[in-house]
C-alpha cells in the first residue's frame, strides 16, 4: 500500500529527543489512517523509513507516497504537545481496528531456471491492475486464502514479474529473457480470443550477440508474485509451435513448462508442474506431469491425453489437496480428464511460472525458428478446508 525512497545524504545532527518523539507519532498516526482506509499496517521498511525521517534526514531525501495521496508530514514542522496528546489518544482509541492486519512483505527468490525475481508479497482478485482496486483487494503472502485470475488483457503487474534482461539457464540451457518477447492482449489463434502470446526468437540475438548476452535464442519467463499452496490451478493455453506450421511442427529445441508451483530454499524443494517436451511428447500426444515434494527425489511420468496439445486450446489443471497431487486436462464440449494422481506432501508456499525456454539435451539447437506459446487465461481457487 506504501512505498518509501528514503536515503542517508545528509544525517542533521543534534536533533532533541523531544522533536524525534513528536516525529515519529505523527508518523506512526499517519500509517495508522493508511490502516485503517486500506487495511494494510506497517511493514518493517515503513518502520525504518519512520525513524529515519524522525531523526531528520534531509526531506528532500525521504518521499512517502500513498495510493490516496501524500500522507502531508514529510517536511512539516511538529505540532505543539497537547495536538500531540490529541492525536496519542486517537491513536490508542482507533489502534484495534488493525489488529491482525497483515504485513506486507518483499521477497527475492531465484527462479527454476536461475532468473533472479521479487515480489511484492500481495496477490489481488482485480483484472485492470488499477490502483484503487489493487488497494483494497489483497491477501497476505504465503496465505492461500483468495482466488487469482488473469485474462492477460494488460500487463498486470501486481500479480506476475515478466522476466527482463535475464538468463535462463535450467539443465545447462541458454537462452535470454526479454519481457517484449511476452505480448498481452494479443489477438490468439483458433478464434480463441485475446490473451498472452510468448514468443520464442532469434530477434536480437542472430543480428547482435551481445544484445542476449550470448544466448542464440530469447523468449520469455513469468514468476507470480504471491506464494500459493494447497488448491486448483489452471492454465487455459495452446502449447508452443513454430510459426507458420499450423500447429503441426515444434522445433525440439523448444521446451515450455506451466509450473503451478515451485520453490527451493532453505533444504527444501517443492514443485509441481505440466512439462511441453517436443522431442518426446510423440507428436503433442503426451504431456510430462512431474512433482517433487518434501523428500525423495524428482518425479516425471509422461501421460497420454488423446489429442495433439499444439493444433487445439486445451485447459490444463494441477490440483494439490490433502496430500495428493493431481494433473488434468479439458477440451470444449469433452468432459475433463484426469491423468494422473499421486501421495505427495508439499508444505512449503510456491509461486506459479510460466516458461518457454530453449533445450539442451542434446546440445545446444543454435538459431530457430520462430515459435509461439499462447495462453487465454490463468486462475488459483484456495481450497479451504
Amino acid at each position: 500500500g506504501m512505498q518509501w525512497v528514503c536515503t542517508t545524504s545528509r544525517n542533521r545532527r543534534g536533533v532533541s529527543a523531544a522533536i524525534v518523539i513528536k516525529k515519529l507519532l505523527v508518523h506512526v498516526l499517519c500509517c495508522m489512517r493508511h490502516c485503517m482506509v486500506h487495511k494494510v499496517w506497517m511493514s518493517h521498511v515503513d518502520v525504518v523509513c519512520s525513524i529515519a525521517w524522525a531523526l531528520h534526514w534531509s526531506p528532500r531525501s525521504l518521499s512517502h507516497t500513498r495510493m490516496d495521496g501524500q500522507c502531508g508530514v514529510t517536511g512539516v514542522t511538529p505540532p505543539s504537545w497537547v495536538a500531540m496528546t490529541a492525536m496519542v489518544a486517537a491513536l490508542a482509541l482507533f489502534s484495534a481496528a488493525c489488529d491482525g492486519a497483515p504485513s506486507t512483505t518483499s521477497v527475492l527468490r531465484r527462479g527454476d531456471d536461475g532468473v533472479v525475481v521479487g515480489g511484492s508479497g500481495t496477490i489481488t482478485t482485480d483484472l485492470t491492475g488499477t490502483t484503487a482496486n489493487r488497494a483494497t483487494a489483497t491477501a497476505t503472502i504465503h496465505r492461500s486464502t483468495e482466488q487469482v485470475v488473469d485474462t492477460f488483457t494488460t500487463y498486470n503487474a501486481s500479480v506476475w514479474e515478466y522476466a527482463d534482461q535475464s538468463m535462463g539457464t535450467t539443465d545447462g540451457c541458454k537462452v535470454w529473457y526479454l519481457k517484449n518477447h511476452s505480448r498481452v492482449g494479443a489477438p490468439l489463434s483458433l478464434n480463441e480470443g485475446p490473451g498472452l502470446q510468448m514468443l520464442m526468437s532469434a530477434t536480437p540475438c542472430r543480428s547482435n550477440t551481445a544484445a542476449c548476452n550470448g544466448a542464440k535464442m530469447a523468449a520469455d519467463h513469468l514468476t507470480a508474485k504471491a506464494s500459493t499452496l494447497e488448491g486448483v490451478y489452471t492454465l487455459r493455453m495452446r502449447a508452443p509451435y513454430q510459426v507458420g506450421s499450423g500447429g503441426t511442427y515444434c522445433n525440439p529445441g523448444v521446451y515450455a513448462y506451466f509450473t503451478a508451483g515451485y520453490v527451493n530454499s532453505d533444504g527444501k524443494w517443492n514443485e509441481m508442474n505440466f512439462g511441453f517436451h517436443p522431442d518426446r511428447d510423440m507428436n503433442g500426444t503426451t504431456v510430462s506431469a512431474e512433482h517433487h515434494d518434501d523428500t525423495g527425489g524428482y518425479h516425471e511420468k509422461s501421460v497420454p491425453i488423446g489429442f495433439n496439445y499444439r493444433m487445439a486450446f486445451a485447459t490444463f489443471t494441477i490440483t494439490l489437496k490433502d496430500g495428493k497431487i493431481e494433473w488434468g486436462v479439458g477440451q470444449a464440449g469433452k468432459a475433463p480428464q484426469v491423468l494422473q494422481t499421486v501421495n505427495a506432501v508439499l508444505t512449503e508456499p510456491m509461486t506459479t511460472r510460466i516458461i518457454l525456454r530453449t533445450n539442451f539435451r542434446d546440445g545446444d539447437p543454435g538459431f530457430m525458428d520462430d515459435h509461439v506459446f499462447e495462453i487465454s487465461h490463468f486462475s488459483f481457487t484456495p481450497h479451504t478446508a
